[in-house]
């Protein structure tokens, strides 16, 4: 997503296949949330972070909040 993530020209990169990891609340919001969504961010909550470590994905923070 950010950060070329998903960029193609550098195929070998580390965070060309990262799975960006966000809040709920980011999520949840009306219209950029399906954008979010669309672009792949998950949620970071607990469960799912737990799941993608034992499936030994790579991971990115979207950093946000107070």
């Amino acid at each position: 997503m950010l950060c070329n993530a998903n960029n193609k020209n550098y195929p070998n990169e580390k965070l060309t296949n990262a799975i960006p990891l966000g809040s709920r609340f980011m999520l949840s919001l009306p219209v950029i949330g399906l954008h979010f969504r669309l672009w792949g961010l998950q949620s970071v909550d607990p469960k799912n972070l737990k799941r993608l470590m034992k499936r030994e994905k790579t991971l990115s923070l979207v950093p946000g909040g107070y």
